[in-house]
């Protein structure tokens, strides 16, 4: 195994497994938006996402009293920082605002479209370095496969909201600002190899998210909590959404980001999607039109590109 991070356009796979720890922040955070869902209808999404980043930063303040955890220099902290705001508090206050206005699925297709081509454009820009045409390939099918699972039905009487089309496209643009400054950061940080980065940088990231929030007076989980306990069983579905977002979730996207090209790491992540269909088949009888099923198949074939052929 490498014992130095890599250069930015390479992207190997066996001495790297990226793909697992994409996979598994899709499948972490898939459980969390629906927790998160949940409470977001009652109370509205900036507050579910405030009082889950509460959730969030209280465990990783009790798991970090461990003398196990390397830190990043002080540059590297403030960018951290900085990025956490961007995609965590920026980005998934106008994700949750986008869905109450033109609904989940448009909101997540407008999002994930345009977080995977903006991480793409942006790293290029600013870090350099391209994934290989195979990776390109596997990319097209995993958003063509969310894209025919995603698109809303004609049929429903969508109602495009100016606001709502906005916020997607703030929600997926400060993702990628976000997964691109959280790969400079890594390049700056001094850290060494490891999954146990992954934790310091993560606390750092929501931390940052929930100070500048509390500088512009945004924080207000006293407030938050007293809506809260008006939401049925909603302390169970912010715990929840807490611990499988930005904790475990946004721990194994740390581990993606850190010798993944960000654009990847961001098509493989907009999956989750793709894993939300049975979960609300079976949990809120949600049942899937044909065309997802299909596009569900698609976006999977385009993860086995990406897993075998790496190389391009």
């Amino acid at each position: 195994m490498h014992t130095t991070p890599l250069p930015l356009n390479t992207f190997p796979i066996p001495e790297h497994p990226f793909m697992v720890f994409a996979l598994f922040t899709a499948l972490f955070w898939t459980f969390s938006g629906y927790s998160a869902s949940r409470v977001a209808r009652h109370i509205g999404g900036p507050e579910t996402n405030g009082l889950r980043m509460t959730v969030s930063i209280t465990l990783w303040c009790l798991v970090l009293i461990l003398p196990i955890w390397p830190w990043p220099s002080l540059s590297a902290t403030v960018v951290f920082m900085i990025s956490g705001f961007i995609h965590l508090g920026l980005g998934d206050n106008n994700l949750y605002r986008s869905y109450a206005t033109i609904g989940p699925r448009l909101g997540a297709l407008i999002c994930i479209s345009t977080s995977t081509f903006a991480a793409l454009v942006i790293e290029r820009l600013t870090l350099g370095g391209l994934p290989s045409l195979s990776q390109f390939l596997a990319i097209a099918l995993m958003l063509s496969g969310t894209f025919m699972a995603l698109m809303p039905s004609r049929t429903k009487g969508l109602s495009l909201e100016r606001i709502g089309v906005i916020s997607a496209f703030a929600a997926g643009s400060c993702q990628a600002i976000g997964a691109v400054a959280s790969r400079y950061a890594f390049s700056i940080s001094e850290l060494p190899d490891g999954v146990l980065s992954a934790g310091s940088t993560t606390f750092l990231r929501v931390a940052g998210a929930l100070l500048i929030l509390a500088v512009m007076g945004r924080y207000r989980p006293f407030r938050w909590k007293k809506l809260l306990d008006t939401v049925p069983k909603g302390s169970r579905w912010v715990v929840a959404s807490g611990v499988l977002g930005p904790v475990v979730g946004v721990f194994a996207y740390q581990c993606a980001l850190r010798d993944t090209h960000s654009g990847i790491v961001q098509a493989v992540v907009g999956t989750m999607p793709l894993m939300m269909i049975p979960l609300t088949w079976f949990g809120d009888d949600d049942r899937p039109r044909p065309i997802a099923i299909v596009g569900t198949l698609v976006g999977v074939l385009g993860i086995l590109t990406l897993v075998l052929t790496p190389e391009g």
